[in-house]
């Protein structure tokens, strides 16, 4: 059995949502910058992992990022898994950069 994580969605803004069969599915002609993993990784200490099919993994202590990318590799969204971080921490690397256009999304 996986570990027990809370989900944060990253999205860019305007996303359309919809909880569907396999789980949450967004759309969005939008897409996230770049500058955005790189504040992450370096705010929260994360360790870039694999790559594959248009997700880069990115790791630390007590948090998981998944960043699903299109075909042109451009970020669609962000998924993280908090296990032991909290919200609070993701929401203050955001704010000491200001993405205006980035919506935090907590099912």
């Amino acid at each position: 059995m996986g570990h027990v994580y809370e989900s944060v969605f990253l999205l860019p803004m305007p996303t359309k949502k919809q909880l569907g069969e396999d789980g949450w599915e967004f759309e969005s002609s939008e897409r996230l910058p770049r500058e955005l993993v790189v504040t992450l990784e370096s705010g929260l200490s994360l360790k870039r992992g694999k790559f594959y099919l248009g997700q880069e993994i990115y790791e630390g202590e007590g948090i998981k990022l998944i960043v699903v990318c299109d075909d042109d590799g451009e970020i669609e969204n962000i998924f993280i898994q908090l296990r032991t971080r909290t919200i609070e921490e993701i929401r203050r690397v955001l704010v000491d950069v200001r993405f205006e256009k980035v919506e935090i999304f907590i099912p």
